[in-house]
């Protein structure tokens, strides 16, 4: 961000999606969850589903 000498005002702002990782990154914060939640996430990335026909397809032509 630049700022206009005359003024407090910023002359120009450039977005990226890693100066808005970073961004979000200084200021985290807690994400209430209810236990069940959480024991929910933990079983689902404990046992991922496996990947079915329409996946596997959908693989197979993002590798030609």
């Amino acid at each position: 961000m630049t700022f206009d000498p005359a003024s407090q005002h910023p002359a120009c702002e450039l977005a990226t999606p890693t100066l808005s990782a970073l961004e979000w990154a200084q200021r985290p914060q807690k994400l209430p969850l209810p236990a069940e939640s959480v024991e929910k996430i933990v079983g689902l990335a404990a046992a991922p589903t496996p990947p079915n026909a329409r996946l596997r397809a959908a693989v197979k032509r993002r590798r030609r």
